[in-house]
């Protein structure tokens, strides 16, 4: 499985029929994770997460500081870690 290429940034966007909200996006611009405001009707209407600023800065955080660390899932990696099926 392939990645999101970094560094992600956080840009300000807006839906025909929502309101302003924020989403993440690679170095290609493609979007990867949106956030609405909590209660937002865009949010609520269309089965988004309600995402607020502060969680989407600490993503894209980790996201860029593990920046050409080598992808565990991919073929040859010599990376311990392995995914959680489960989500509490």
């Amino acid at each position: 499985m392939n990645h999101s290429p970094e560094p992600w940034k956080i840009i300000s966007a807006n839906d025909s029929d929502c309101e302003v909200y924020q989403t993440i996006v690679d170095a290609k611009g493609q979007r990867v994770i949106d956030g609405y405001p909590a209660g937002g009707d865009c949010a609520d209407c269309m089965g988004y997460p309600d995402v607020n600023e502060g969680d989407l800065e600490r993503i894209v955080a980790c996201v860029n500081a593990m920046a050409g660390v080598p992808d565990p899932s991919s073929k040859g990696s010599s990376g311990e870690a392995k995914r959680e099926d489960s989500v509490v």
